[in-house]
């Protein structure tokens, strides 16, 4: 990646994105700390977390890792601009997603693993989902902050079964997933449409282990589930979310 022509195509945007920044970042002041409290008394959050809010050269929105040896979510908020996060509604769902996965990693005692066992499609598929699905539970309701448009998610679940059927091809030639993730890609004019996917997965997963279970599934499983999970909704018109019957656990550890 040549960064320098990055850096260029995103700073020459933020004189004029410097109202939404501005916006953004006195927002999410306001609502942090009531987040933060959400996510304790409905994930039963028990641990720090260091927000660190810049502006960057447009490597993310929201970005769960370690900074400084401590849980973090990095906002940038030059992406945040961009993708016309800056509302409250917006900020609240990008940051219950973050902390969602932390929790995910906290709750698998893993950190920097995480974040390379997302390199495997299947694997990235499953946290994003889980993420999001973390999202809706801190905010009490299916908020969807990555919602390109109002026609978003109808078109999502429209086009469920031809979505598993693409990620699954894609997986089996080796070709990359980054279109279903992300602002700056599309699938069919639709950006993101894997964090619905992904939801879809791990929700059913829920329904089955429950979701303390369903966050400590070994990589194994995952993959098995996963692969399971997307050829049973690419045979499907359209996806009857309470019809699918997944594998039992063969090899969980924790």
């Amino acid at each position: 990646m040549n960064w320098q022509e990055t850096a260029k195509r995103i700073l020459q945007t933020l004189p004029n994105r410097y109202p939404l920044t501005l916006r953004a970042r006195n927002n999410f002041t306001r609502i942090c700390k009531l987040i933060y409290a959400k996510a304790v008394e409905n994930l039963k959050l028990d641990f720090n977390i260091l927000f660190v809010v810049y502006v960057g050269i447009g490597c993310g929105a929201g970005w769960a890792t370690m900074y400084d040896g401590q849980p973090a979510v990095l906002l940038g908020l030059e992406n945040i601009a961009e993708g016309k996060w800056h509302t409250k509604k917006k900020l609240a769902g990008l940051i219950s997603h973050e902390i969602g996965r932390l929790v995910h990693m906290k709750w698998r005692n893993e950190w920097k693993a995480f974040e390379d066992a997302e390199e495997e499609p299947i694997f990235r598929l499953y946290s994003e989902g889980f993420a999001q699905r973390c999202e809706h539970l801190i905010l009490d309701g299916e908020t969807w902050h990555m919602a390109q448009g109002k026609g978003w998610v109808s078109w999502c679940q429209q086009n469920e079964s031809w979505l598993a059927k693409e990620f699954l091809r894609r997986i089996k030639a080796g070709d990359s997933v980054n279109d279903f993730f992300g602002s700056w890609f599309a699938i069919r004019g639709k950006t993101q449409t894997g964090y619905f996917l992904g939801h879809g997965f791990v929700r059913h997963l829920e329904r089955r282990y429950g979701l303390t279970k369903t966050a400590l599934l070994d990589v194994g499983e995952i993959k098995r589930f996963g692969i399971h999970y997307l050829k049973s909704a690419a045979k499907r018109h359209q996806i009857n979310r309470s019809g699918f019957d997944l594998p039992k656990v063969t090899n969980n550890k924790r």
